[in-house]
């Protein structure tokens, strides 16, 4: 992957392929990722759409933002062998279909351009996300992929989009009750994490953390099952 220089603790993981190992191990307890179709929800600039195709899943990618959008088809481009099991979607996944509010960064130095949609809750102060540009990005929900554009439901869903994971699932109440899909989830924000708890208790999901000793007041990371 193309990744600035030089590299922080985040990006050199990502350079060497051990960034959030502990998802992996975690699929690996559950399920095998040969065959598995994949919902890689706020994609980035690919990495775990790579990672989870080089070991055999279908994946179906989704990212909006203009410059992780590039870099993410680059290194498309740049694997070949593993591209054709990668479908990428340059859209949002949200709470309804259309166009939705996004706001922007084109800032490339870090592991995430912390790009979000305008109603999310995201994990950092707002001086943070001063320069960010807000725009319209076309956003399809969960449910509409499965029941509208005939998208075969996943297996599993890794979700992290900077503080709109609710709406993510709100979005796809209908394909959770039905399939049921493993959900791995970054959370970004306490408000979030109690939004997420109501929903996927109601759905029969049981809520786990993962990498506890790397989480933060603010952020952790999930699995549901």
């Amino acid at each position: 992957m193309l990744l600035p220089t030089p590299l922080d603790s985040g990006t050199a993981e990502l350079a060497n392929g051990t960034f959030d190992q502990f998802l992996y191990e975690a699929i690996a307890g559950q399920r095998d990722l040969s065959g598995a179709r994949c919902w890689d929800i706020g994609a980035n600039i690919g990495y775990h759409s790579l990672a989870l195709a080089s070991q055999g899943a279908q994946v179906a990618a989704f990212e909006p933002g203009k410059a992780n959008l590039a870099r993410l088809k680059l290194h498309l481009e740049q694997n070949p062998e593993i591209a054709p099991r990668i479908k990428v979607f340059p859209v949002a996944v949200a709470d309804r279909d259309g166009t939705v509010s996004f706001r922007e960064s084109s800032d490339m130095t870090g592991a995430s351009s912390g790009s979000h949609l305008s109603e999310a809750m995201p994990p950092l102060g707002a001086a943070v996300y001063a320069g960010f540009v807000e725009c319209a990005v076309p956003a399809v929900t969960l449910d509409s992929l499965v029941t509208k554009q005939g998208e075969p439901p996943p297996d599993i869903v890794k979700i992290d989009v900077e503080g709109a994971e609710h709406l993510v699932l709100k979005g796809g109440m209908q394909m959770l009750a039905r399939h049921k899909p493993l959900l791995l989830v970054e959370v970004h924000h306490i408000c979030v994490m109690l939004s997420l708890t109501e929903i996927l208790l109601a759905l029969g999901y049981h809520i786990s953390v993962l990498d506890r000793d790397h989480a933060s007041p603010s952020r952790c990371f999930i699995m549901a099952r």
